[in-house]
């Protein structure tokens, strides 16, 4: 589900201003990772394709809540953990994206990208897949954070909103061959043409 807004509870650690929440990732397969300011309507249409080609329970987005007084590192950690494949979303300016208080975004260890694409590269058993997103560019190794710097060796997929529908199929391919997931019997809802306003 795509929502705005921020955390409702005053919670352990500071909001980086552009997540809305961490989700459910017990049994999960899919983990999508973004940035609202960056990649907000390419996410919107990556969860909106694959959850036509896929089980709903199969994928995951945010972060819904975390409980007061948990480790959100720790929860990041584990949820991240029970995906099989993570889609790093890389808009044109996620690499250079600041926040506040003038900080790069991924130099802050408390960013909840980084924390989630830091856990991700750091287990053998996830599909890390780099969507680079309207032209943007791999982003260089060495200026990335050293927990970061793997995913510049990761094979990337591009993805633009012009030619969104037929580019995105490459990525459900991969993901389903990952899976090894049948393609799944046509649906009312899935052969209803998606009628994007962004």
């Amino acid at each position: 589900v795509i929502t705005a807004g921020g955390f409702t509870a005053k919670l352990p650690f500071p909001s980086t201003g552009d997540r809305r929440t961490v989700s459910d990732m017990s049994g999960g397969k899919i983990f999508i990772s973004y940035r609202r300011a960056d990649s907000q309507w390419a996410a919107a249409r990556v969860h909106d394709t694959l959850a036509n080609a896929f089980p709903d329970d199969h994928l995951f987005m945010d972060v819904e809540h975390i409980a007061p007084g948990q480790d959100f590192v720790d929860v990041l950690a584990n949820q991240v953990g029970a995906c099989d494949v993570f889609l790093a979303l890389v808009g044109p300016d996620w690499l250079t994206l600041t926040n506040a208080a003038g900080i790069r975004r991924l130099d802050d260890p408390d960013d909840f990208v980084r924390i989630e694409i830091a856990s991700a590269l750091s287990r053998p058993g996830t599909l890390t897949i780099p969507v680079l997103l309207d032209g943007a560019t791999p982003p260089p190794e060495d200026a990335l954070p050293a927990d970061l710097a793997p995913l510049a060796r990761r094979q990337f997929v591009r993805l633009n909103h012009e030619g969104f529908r037929s580019e995105v199929q490459g990525l459900v391919v991969a993901i389903r061959e990952r899976l090894n997931a049948a393609p799944p019997a046509p649906t009312a809802a899935a052969r209803k043409p998606l009628n994007w306003r962004i």
